[in-house]
């Protein structure tokens, strides 16, 4: 239980950070990791834990690289796939899919809805996309109805 409340409260401070800054520090990614690591390891999956953080942070370079989202939402998405056992670690992926292209969806039509353009070829600013929300909701569902969090 209160690694369970740890997690749900740094995801929401995550969250917050990252939709009024744009900024996910490295201090609340760690921490997400370490909780999950320490779960994993009270929850015998240690190994394939590490082996999935690992795996998502892998994949997760390429959209970095090409600047597609930022260096936080990188490795908090590798934090939070410690999390989950690797058996639930796609569901959860899918789950963290859907609310960021819920969200991006909402984010372009408040956009638009403001009478910005955001055409191709010119040089206006586009619309930030903060991922924490969009990683910390169905992560916070997930963690909460989990019953193997301790």
């Amino acid at each position: 239980m209160i690694l369970t409340l740890a997690v749900l409260s740094i995801l929401v401070w995550a969250g917050v950070k990252d939709f009024r800054f744009g900024v996910i520090s490295n201090s609340l990614s760690l921490s997400v990791f370490v909780l999950g690591l320490a779960n994993a390891a009270l929850s015998g999956w240690l190994l394939a834990s590490t082996a999935s953080a690992a795996l998502v942070l892998i994949i997760m370079i390429i959209p970095y690289a090409k600047g597609w989202m930022g260096g936080g939402d990188t490795k908090l998405l590798a934090a939070v796939a410690t999390l989950a056992p690797p058996e639930n670690l796609l569901w959860l992926s899918l789950a963290v899919s859907i609310a960021a292209s819920v969200q991006a969806a909402l984010i372009l039509l408040v956009w638009y809805g403001l009478g910005r353009r955001w055409d191709v070829g010119h040089t206006q600013e586009k619309p930030e996309m903060p991922l924490a929300p969009a990683i910390a909701i169905p992560v916070a569902a997930y963690v909460v109805m989990r019953p193997t969090m301790i």
